[in-house]
Parts: C-alpha cells; structure tokens; sequence
C-alpha cells in the first residue's frame, strides 16, 4: 500500500463530490443535553423548540433521496444530480447519477473514516472524515456532522455541551442563540406554527459566520418535516454557494450491512489520504 498527502484533486472530482454536498436527507445531529435556557416575550422556552427541531426520535432512521445540486464556485458553475443515503449523526453514502452508463463516483463516511471510489480512474481513497479531507473533494470546509446536519435541515453540533440558549421573537420567526462562554456560537430561526428550521448561522472561532443555510418547501414524510429545498453559503476559506432540491425521499428502520462502508475492489490498491 502506498501513501502519499493529497492537497488538491481534479475539478472534475471536486465537483463530483461537492455534490455529495448536495445530495440528501437525512439523519440528523444529536440532541442537546440539558442546556441553561432564558427567553423573552411569550414564545416557548428555547430548549423546548430545539429538542423539537432536533427530531431526536429519528437518530436511528436511514433515509435515502435523489438530489439535484447547483454549485456555485470561484472557478465555476455546476449542476448534477446525485443519490443519497443518510443516517444521524454522521453516516452517509453518495453516488453520482451519470446520464449514461455506470456511476463514476462513490463516497462512505462511517463516523470518522471516509472512502472515495473512482471507477474510471481506477483510484479509492481512504482517510479520516476531517474538513480538511472533505474540503479535498468538495471544497467546504464542513465536517461529517455538520453536512449531515444541513441535508436533514436540523440544527449543527454545537461541539461543547456547556452552552446557554437565548430565545426571541424576530419578526414573525423565534430566533435562538446559542452561547458558549458568554460568545455567540449559532443562530437558528424557527417557523412558529410548525416548528421548522428556516435558516441557522454558524460563527467561527474570529465572531464572523463560518457558514449558513436556508431551508424551504418543508414536506411531511412519515411524519416528520423535512426540507425539500436547501442553499448554503460557505465562507471560507472560499466563497461556495450550494443549491439543492430533493426528491424521492425515503425512510427506513431497516439499515444494510456495509451501507455506508465502501468496500475496495479486487485489483485496487488504496491510497490513504491524512
């Protein structure tokens, strides 16, 4: 086996990936653990609507999608269509849907390891599912949990669990602020008749947004709200803007084995990527 660091991939698999990014649904981050909340006016308490948001009652559920993603970078413009498998809080599997013959393009994380399979190029990568790794294939810096996050349209690991919720009344939506050490860390506004995520904010370690997200066209499927409709801007350490729009959403108890673990071919020797 041979290894080597890999700094920088293809546009052409940057792009293949990044659609992973974009392909779908579903399972969701963990939920809080007993937060320090206040609130002001006459909403709910903060940590009612987080628990509610966070859809704790489905970590255990695999959802599968079909994804159409539009990709705007500083090097261009893309658009792909792509299948997804997803499951709370960091398992996913992507498989682009070329218009002709095979895939080309196939992606596993399993919690902390992440795989890439090029069939053409007769290339598997295996490394560890960090945001630097993922960034080499997709261009944003997200980590497994924070992407699977945003596809389930739930709100992202807060990484700490000493942390306090500050809920208000913004307009015609609740607005919670997530604090860790007196800083605000995340925003989140909700819809208030259907307790859904409409936007969230995501602030760097420097108080500027590291990243942020919108969710629409929310559809009930077994019984739980899950957008149809996702963008997302990340700010560094480029400027990317995401389109994605679902369909065909699924959801199962039922999970395979090997789902979300690619295994590598006969003949193919891996390359493993730090």
């Amino acid at each position: 086996m041979k290894v080597r660091h890999i700094n920088h991939y293809p546009m052409k698999k940057l792009i293949c990936i990044i659609l992973f990014l974009s392909a779908h649904v579903v399972i969701f981050s963990c939920a809080p653990k007993k937060p320090t909340a206040s609130f002001t006016g006459t909403i709910p308490p903060p940590e009612n609507i987080l628990r509610e948001i966070t859809r704790a009652g489905t970590i255990d559920k695999v959802v599968t999608a079909t994804a159409r993603i539009s990709i705007n970078t500083p090097e261009g413009k893309y658009s792909r269509k792509v299948a997804v498998v997803v499951r709370r809080p960091s398992f996913l599997r992507i498989e682009a849907i070329p218009i002709f013959g095979t895939p080309d393009f196939f992606l596993s994380v399993n919690k902390t390891v992440l795989k890439v399979f090029l069939p053409k190029e007769g290339n598997f990568y295996i490394g560890y599912a960090s945001r630097k790794n993922l960034f080499s294939f997709f261009q944003t810096y997200l980590n497994a949990d924070e992407i699977v996050s945003i596809l389930t349209g739930t709100p992202p690991p807060t990484g700490s669990d000493n942390y306090i919720l500050k809920g208000s009344l913004e307009e015609k939506l609740y607005r919670i602020d997530i604090l860790s050490e007196g800083k605000r860390i995340q925003s989140l506004w909700i819809e208030p008749k259907h307790h859904v995520m409409t936007r969230i904010e995501v602030l760097n370690e420097d108080g500027g947004t590291g990243y942020s997200a919108t969710f629409e066209d929310y559809h009930s499927i077994e019984n739980t709200s899950f957008p149809k409709k996702v963008k997302i801007i990340i700010e560094k350490p480029e400027k990317i803007y995401t389109s994605i729009r679902y369909s065909n959403i699924q959801i199962s108890s039922k999970q395979k084995k090997g789902l979300f673990d690619l295994f590598i071919p006969a003949g193919i020797t891996p390359v493993f990527i730090e």
